[in-house]
């Protein structure tokens, strides 16, 4: 089987969890006999070099040079155009909302999660325009959980038959290699990974730290990605003293993995995500997780979490504590995420997505 993927997610991602997942899936389909189609020389996409699906340097190559990277993509969606055109594949995988001219042959796409419409406050345009007419363009959609399959049948009126749940997954032994990585921050600290704003929920979590911090004089706060902290994200944790314990860094994915492992915790506050991959890397690094008790969470997590209701700043900050001020709880939650992240294994997700293909051959 034959399977032409068009270039926009990684056109549009330098890193992000949606180019991650499709170059981790194209890069295995053909383990369970699936070829994948994808014109892609060279892209300023993290995920599409390390994989080998682009050339190794093409972030190198493109970065700071936003002419020649316009040139350089018009070119590939030239190129894919072309390939979709000539027909010589089985199906076709949109790899985002766009509006992609009707397939010849059966196409399917991925939706990551239903965030824009069920969270419409924290948006001011619907960053995902086309996801309507795209989902209903294609013949068979998939989903990253259970909870996103739920959704999309509820908001769309969307048959579930014509959806299949393909959880994503993680390799605990690629992530965990680290040896050279560096650390930031300085341990003890409670993790905090991603962007911040909206549905994200790090106002409430960086209140309910307020008072940890006070009562734990050894603990910061860390906080990975999202650009540095504002003015008024730094009020939210408390006065000077718990504001000179709480730092950003950017980091190297290659890093993660010793940050995640030298933390007491992570944290995961956000109100609603499709799947949560940083769960998963939690539980790949020995890393205990509190998170809340919302969407796709409990889903991915099990019983491996300690959780709290997103809209409560005391919840949260009980939550925390129990862990902080626990080793047997913190030792306890590290067990249950290395069991609990063996269920999630990429080659299930690269199998299932195989079988929905070929629901259409």
């Amino acid at each position: 089987m034959r399977v032409l993927f068009d270039t926009y997610a990684f056109r549009m991602q330098r890193v992000g969890g949606i180019s991650r997942y499709f170059a981790e899936l194209i890069r295995r389909l053909p383990s369970v006999g699936v070829h994948p189609l994808l014109f892609m020389p060279m892209v300023d996409n993290e995920h599409a070099a390390s994989t080998g699906l682009s050339h190794r340097r093409s972030s190198e190559i493109l970065s700071g040079r936003p002419t020649l990277r316009r040139v350089v993509h018009g070119l590939i969606r030239h190129g894919e155009d072309l390939l979709r055109v000539a027909g010589r594949y089985d199906l076709l995988h949109r790899t985002y909302y766009s509006s992609v001219a009707r397939s010849r042959r059966p196409a399917v796409c991925t939706i990551v999660d239903m965030i824009p419409e069920l969270f419409p406050q924290h948006f001011g345009v619907n960053p995902h325009q086309n996801k309507r007419q795209v989902a209903a363009d294609s013949d068979l959609i998939f989903s990253i959980s259970e909870c996103t399959s739920r959704d999309i049948a509820s908001v769309y009126g969307i048959d579930r038959s014509r959806i299949v749940t393909t959880p994503l997954g993680i390799d605990p032994q690629k992530f965990n290699r680290s040896a050279t990585s560096t650390n930031p921050f300085r341990p003890p600290y409670v993790l905090f990974v991603g962007q911040r704003s909206g549905y994200k929920n790090f106002n409430r979590m960086a209140k309910a730290m307020e008072p940890i911090l006070l009562r734990e004089p050894q603990l910061s706060v860390a906080v990975v990605g999202g650009g540095p902290l504002t003015a008024d994200e730094m009020a939210l944790f408390g006065g000077r003293e718990s504001q000179a314990r709480v730092q950003q860094a950017t980091v190297l994915d290659s890093d993660l993995a010793k940050i995640y492992r030298q933390a007491e915790l992570f944290v995961f506050p956000s109100e609603y995500e499709g799947f949560g991959i940083p769960i998963l890397e939690a539980f790949a690094a020995g890393c205990p997780v509190a998170a809340s008790r919302s969407s796709s969470f409990p889903e991915v997590g099990g019983d491996a979490i300690e959780y709290f209701d997103p809209r409560s700043i005391d919840e949260i900050s009980q939550a925390v504590n129990r862990i902080v001020a626990s080793r047997s709880r913190a030792d306890e939650l590290r067990a249950l995420g290395a069991e609990r992240v063996r269920l999630f294994p990429w080659t299930g997700t690269v199998e299932k997505t195989a079988q929905g293909y070929r629901r259409l051959a």
